[in-house]
C-alpha cells in the first residue's frame, strides 16, 4: 500500500508542476468484498478528477475500469 500512495504522490507532485491552477485528485477504495463495480465505476467517472487513486481492486474491477474509463485515466 505505501508504494501506491507514493506513487500517487509523485503523480500529483508532477500535475501541480503543470499549468493547471487547480487539482482535483479522488482517493477511492473499491471494496475488495461486496463491492458493486458499475457503482465504483459511475462514482468515479461522476468526479472527472485528474488523478485517480484506488484501493482494494478486483481482478473484475480492473477489468471494467480499463473497458469503461481506460481512455480518460
Amino acid at each position: 500500500m505505501r508504494a501506491s500512495w507514493t506513487l500517487c504522490l509523485v503523480v500529483c507532485l508532477l500535475a501541480r508542476s503543470s499549468v493547471a491552477d487547480e487539482l482535483h485528485v479522488l482517493a477511492y477504495n473499491v471494496l475488495y468484498t461486496g463491492a458493486d463495480d458499475a457503482k465504483s465505476l459511475t462514482a468515479i467517472a461522476d468526479e472527472d478528477a485528474d488523478v485517480v487513486c484506488l484501493t482494494e481492486l478486483t481482478p473484475s474491477f480492473v477489468k471494467a475500469f480499463e473497458a469503461k474509463l481506460a481512455a480518460t485515466y
